[in-house]
């Protein structure tokens, strides 16, 4: 249980990270994408700007989903296979759109295999099977 909650820490604060692009000044915001994305944001206005951000607050927002899962995930085990299935399902989809729209191949590949390994990893842990206690062993009666 302890690599399934390092596993859940891990993508919870990679997922709220993105609150930070919500919430930090445009200009900060558009130097930092420039360090990755092949294109200039920093002319985005209105709707762009809108989209970039609240998507932002909804990626952060599955962060704290991934941090209560991490706190206790015993108490939300059946919101565990829908975590790892669900970051399985967004690789996919950084894979497909990634390859159709032609980003450079670091820039997409680095996403499917985050999501890729890590929604793996949450469900290799879950389809493990639980420690099995000891049991007495039976006493004989003389």
């Amino acid at each position: 249980m302890k690599g399934l909650k390092v596993v859940l820490w891990i993508v919870a604060v990679i997922f709220l990270l993105n609150f930070l692009r919500a919430i930090l000044p445009w200009s900060i915001v558009s130097t930092c994408a420039g360090w990755i994305l092949p294109f200039d944001v920093s002319g985005f206005q209105g709707l762009a700007k809108f989209i970039v951000r609240i998507s932002s607050a909804g990626m952060g927002m599955v962060g704290v989903f991934y941090l209560l899962l991490a706190l206790n995930p015993e108490k939300y085990g059946a919101m565990l296979p829908l975590s790892g299935y669900g970051l399985l399902v967004a690789g996919f989809f950084a894979l497909v759109w990634g390859l159709y729209y032609s980003f450079p191949d670091w820039m997409w590949i680095v996403g499917v295999l985050f999501l890729g390994i890590f929604g793996g990893l949450i469900l290799l842990w879950q389809c493990k099977p639980a420690p099995k206690s000891e049991q007495p062993a039976e006493q004989k009666q003389p």
